[in-house]
C-alpha cells in the first residue's frame, strides 16, 4: 500500500461521528463525478463503504480526497470478493480497508472514467470531528 493510501486509511480510533449515511445507490448509466461528500464545516469526512453486489464489478473508478487522487482507474469490487480485480480491487469497509478519512473540511469524490457505470455502486458515509 502506498504511503500517501496508509495515511488516509483506517479502522478506528480518534473519529466521533456526528451523522452516519445507510447504505446509498449511485445508479448504472452515469459517469464524471458520481459523489461528491463535502463535510460540514470543522468537520471530517469517512468514507465507510464503497462495493457492487456480490456479482459484480465497476471498472474505471477513482477516489479523490481533497482533490488528490489516491485510486487512479480502480474497479469496484464486491464486499465480499475482491478477487474479482487482482490489482486494481477498489473496495472500502469490505475485505480490503476499515475506511477512507480526510482531514477537517477535505472533501471526497468517487469518480467514474470514460464510459458510464453499468452497475449500481454502493457506499455510506460518515461526518465527524
Amino acid at each position: 500500500m502506498s504511503e500517501l493510501l496508509s495515511s488516509i486509511t483506517g479502522s478506528s480510533g480518534g473519529f466521533l461521528a456526528k451523522f452516519s449515511s445507510l447504505s446509498v445507490n449511485i445508479a448504472s448509466g452515469v459517469t464524471g463525478d458520481l459523489v461528491i461528500l463535502t463535510p460540514p464545516a470543522g468537520q471530517k469526512v469517512r468514507l465507510t463503504g464503497l462495493f457492487c453486489s456480490s456479482t459484480d464489478i465497476q471498472a474505471d473508478i477513482s477516489i479523490d480526497i481533497n482533490n488528490v487522487n489516491i485510486t487512479p482507474n480502480g474497479t469496484v469490487v464486491p464486499f465480499d470478493n475482491p478477487s474479482l480485480a487482482p490489482g486494481s480491487a477498489i473496495q472500502v469497509g469490505g475485505l480490503l480497508t476499515g475506511h477512507l478519512e480526510g482531514k477537517v473540511n477535505e472533501e471526497i469524490k468517487i469518480i467514474k472514467g470514460a464510459g458510464n457505470t453499468t452497475q449500481p455502486i454502493i457506499f455510506s458515509y460518515q461526518f465527524g470531528v
